[in-house]
């Protein structure tokens, strides 16, 4: 098994690193060896991406010869349902690409100079680890479905589903096409269709989609396949079950699209959405399969039917058809996966975020009348992937679903998005603060330029009504000043009359100082900040380069004066410089250099992550990320910011037009990541705040 090489940005805990490809098993790469000799091989190739393609005459994959008549294709072309949409392509359609000779097809083959399969033989041809049906999986007795089959095994499986039971004789969908994180080599992640029946009753299945599985293709990439099972998983092998050409079944007919090649082009996330259509119809006892309007191959009925009744098996019909997300974990805590499906995001997120099927259809009858898809959803953990669908939408879309999610990972479940009373405004800080000590922070502006007041102001909105009570605005006694940090802090630990917390007013003063010294001036909450009840110069010479804040470091119940140092740091890394709060700011209690070099593309926090009751160092990288996302980088403050606890990415795409927190806001014991939007972009056309559970798992 090899780790993913993004791994260190998709976790929180300590796992091995990637590590050198282990040899695969000598069986697997025999029984392989042995499949291939037995090709008659008329020329073979090598595409841009390194696959290698053997090409044999069409004909000798069956043993008459003869090659049916793939079904009637009603359109000429393939028509999207939105310009936002793309056909994937693959690389034997690309201009110049390398092709065999008229009449033959290609079969890739596999390189396992790139696959590291150390499992068995049995084990590496099979849908891992299956018994029972995938996904939904288990339906209720109703009429024409009297026996509800048994529950599967979903033992490391994790399923997002839109089915339906009934008699069918094909399916259709456009499926969303993304690049998800993989975790593991062994793992895989997909996206497909699948007809299945149960008649027997004995689980038989036909599946098609994209999947990501780097033991079986060699790379982290997706990859169109087949798979079929006549004998409910229970092993694969030559017209028994398997993917792909694998083992025998599949018979390929088109001479540029076949399973297993890998799809160029994946979706952009709020940019250009990139899909496959792909249909099975039962057709003169074949189950012809379509990519893109091209009939690419068939699996033949025959592989299914009983003889002593052959209206009884998927051979003749499907009794239940799907379309699903499917993810398949290695760990050895099913429970702990990071392994992304469909884009990593949640359903909710929607067109442009999640991934999606669009347009599913049932083929209702054995002359190949389509209608659109009546199915129901299930999900084993809504909370790690889950599925959203629309029945009959009246669109373009038909009946559809978005699906994914991210696994067992923080910063990736939105806990709240809502647009507050506030609208765009920039003239200040934004931060999310407990105002009056209560459950949940509250939303507050400090505005600090064109006030009508000509003060600083301070304008307060209540996190119990998502921000849209606004519960404190007032001028202070400090004139508009932008030379500095502006924070709430509990200098004094004061209470109102009310007996609610109220944070006082720090402001960091690190330029124009009279002293010549960075400042902390503190207007008290208790005086609606009106009165200043500290004001000192500090240890710290005037410096602006890097991130001034207020936090109990030394446990003393008194805010220390934090100084983050992000550029010109004499050791090349970012420093901690604190004075101590109980010698007004003239001591300094901590200087060291951190674990990580400079940085500017983020926000620079202090918060208690391990809950070891000192802070950690956080940085919220917001640019220039390795994984395509805002990531929260966290070193301990145990061991004096030098070793780190968390590196991933998140559930937002880097932004800029806004303020980033860190603070408990749900009350869980850990703290979540907050987005303020304040525009001028927003989708509500109001200040947003977007906040990302740091809890695992949501």
């Amino acid at each position: 098994m090899i780790r993913n090489p993004r791994q260190g940005l998709s976790a929180t805990r300590n796992r091995s690193a990637a590590s050198a490809k282990p040899a695969t098993n000598p069986d697997i790469v025999e029984y392989f060896a042995q499949r291939h000799s037995r090709l008659r091989i008329a020329k073979t190739t090598k595409m841009p991406s390194g696959q290698i393609i053997d090409w044999v005459p069409v004909e000798s994959q069956i043993p008459t010869g003869r090659i049916p008549e793939p079904p009637p294709t009603a359109d000429s072309q393939l028509l999207l349902p939105s310009s936002a949409l793309r056909v994937a392509g693959f690389e034997l359609l690309q201009d110049g690409a390398e092709l065999g000779p008229p009449g033959t097809v290609p079969i890739p083959r596999k390189d396992f100079s790139r696959i590291a399969a150390t499992t068995s033989l049995r084990r590496y041809l099979s849908k891992v680890g299956r018994n029972g049906r995938t996904g939904e999986r288990v339906r209720s007795a109703t009429v024409g479905d009297p026996v509800a089959p048994p529950a599967p095994d979903l033992s490391k499986y994790f399923h997002a589903t839109c089915g339906e039971s009934d008699k069918h004789f094909g399916c259709e969908a456009l499926i969303n096409i993304w690049t998800p994180f993989l975790e593991n080599s062994s793992d895989h992640t997909i996206m497909q269709t699948g007809l299945q029946n149960f008649d027997r009753p004995q689980l038989q299945s036909l599946e098609a989609g994209w999947e990501i599985s780097h033991d079986q293709y060699g790379d982290w990439s997706p990859h169109l396949f087949t798979y079929y099972t006549t004998n409910g998983y229970d092993h694969d092998g030559n017209n028994v079950g398997g993917y792909n050409q694998d083992v025998d079944g599949w018979c390929q007919v088109d001479a540029k699209i076949s399973p297993a090649m890998r799809l160029l082009g994946t979706s952009t996330p709020g940019g250009a959405q990139i899909g496959v259509q792909i249909k099975y119809q039962l057709f003169q006892q074949n189950w012809w399969f379509q990519v893109d309007g091209v009939w690419i191959g068939f699996y033949p009925a025959s592989l299914y039917l009983n003889p002593a009744n052959p209206g009884t098996t998927l051979g003749d019909h499907a009794d239940w058809l799907g379309f699903w997300g499917e993810v398949y974990t290695s760990e050895p805590d099913a429970n702990t996966t990071t392994t992304w499906m469909g884009s990593g995001q949640l359903a909710e997120r929607g067109f442009g975020q999640s991934c999606f099927q669009i347009n599913l259809q049932k083929q209702i009858d054995a002359a190949g009348n389509m209608a659109n898809l009546i199915g129901t959803n299930s999900a084993e953990n809504s909370d790690y992937y889950n599925i959203v669908s629309t029945m009959n939408s009246g669109t373009s879309f038909g009946s559809f679903f978005f699906a994914g999610g991210p696994g067992d990972v923080p910063f990736e479940h939105r806990i709240v998005e809502v647009g507050t009373t506030f609208f765009p405004e920039s003239d200040g800080t934004w931060l999310m603060y407990p105002w009056d000590a209560g459950d949940v922070p509250d939303l507050v502006f400090i505005k600090t330029a064109n006030t009508p007041s000509g003060r600083v102001e301070i304008h307060a909105a209540s996190g119990a009504s998502k921000y849209q009570s606004r519960v404190f605005e007032s001028a202070t006694t400090f004139g508009n000043e932008t030379d500095g940090t502006w924070l709430l802090t509990r200098w004094h630990q004061v209470h109102d009359p009310h007996r609610h917390q109220i944070p006082d007013l720090a402001f960091i003063k690190d330029a124009n100082t009279p002293s010549g010294r960075v400042e902390v001036h503190i207007a008290s909450g208790a005086s609606s900040f009106r009165t200043r009840i500290l004001e000192v110069p500090t240890t710290f010479v005037n410096e602006g380069d890097g991130t001034w804040l207020l936090a109990d470091w030394d446990r003393d119940s008194i805010p220390d004066l934090v100084f983050i140092k992000t550029a010109n740091t004499p050791s090349g890394r970012v420093e901690v410089h604190i004075a101590s709060g109980k010698s007004n700011f003239q001591t300094r209690i901590l200087e060291v250099a951190t674990t990580f070099a400079n940085e500017g593309d983020g926000t620079w926090l202090l918060a208690d992550w391990d809950r070891d009751g000192l802070p950690d160092l956080v940085f919220i990288k917001t640019g220039n990320t390795g994984t395509g996302r805002v990531e929260v980088h966290i070193a301990s403050g145990a061991s004096n910011f030098a070793n780190r606890i968390v590196e991933r990415g998140t559930t937002f795409f880097p932004e800029s037009d806004g303020f980033w927190c860190f603070l408990d806001c749900n009350r869980d014991g850990v703290p979540d990541l907050v987005f303020i939007k304040t525009g001028p972009n927003t989708g509500t056309g109001m200040v947003e705040v977007h906040i990302a559970s740091g809890k695992q798992g949501g």
